[in-house]
């Protein structure tokens, strides 16, 4: 499985999940407004994807949203998950979802690619509270 299947997969998932979360922010219905994966896919202009690995990934930051939320309280305790960015929530769903939760990512590889996310859909400043959210969970994840 190449990572740049895997690095288009997450930008998949990032893409939905935000979808999702704008549309429950404007209480729009979800059936009205959601894109496949194949308009994604096109709008977003990527190449191939790891079809099984999105689905696994947005089945889990969904079922596990709660628990991922309670994580960034946790580790970013200044900033109430209503005052985080949708696009900066997202990618340390994803991250956190993929590198803590499932491990089925090496850690730094997942803060690696959160990082890169946030370089591609977020800002600078997306780029540093991502890696000092997950920066200080790795931390204290290998006390």
């Amino acid at each position: 499985m190449s990572a740049q299947k895997r690095h288009n997969a997450r930008i998949i998932v990032a893409e939905q999940l935000f979808e999702r979360q704008f549309s429950q922010d404007h209480d729009l219905a979800q059936v009205a407004t959601s894109y496949s994966t194949s308009e994604l896919k096109l709008v977003s202009e990527i190449g191939e994807f790891d079809e099984e690995f999105a689905t696994l990934l947005l089945d889990e930051v969904q079922k596990n949203t709660s628990k991922i939320d309670k994580l960034i309280n946790k580790f970013a305790p200044e900033w109430p998950i209503a005052q985080i960015s949708r696009t900066d929530i997202v990618i340390l769903r994803i991250a956190i979802t993929e590198g803590f939760i499932l491990k089925i990512t090496p850690t730094k590889v997942a803060i690696n690619e959160s990082i890169e996310l946030a370089k591609e859909l977020g800002n600078d400043q997306s780029r540093k509270f991502i890696s000092g959210v997950l920066g200080s969970m790795y931390k204290d994840d290998n006390k």
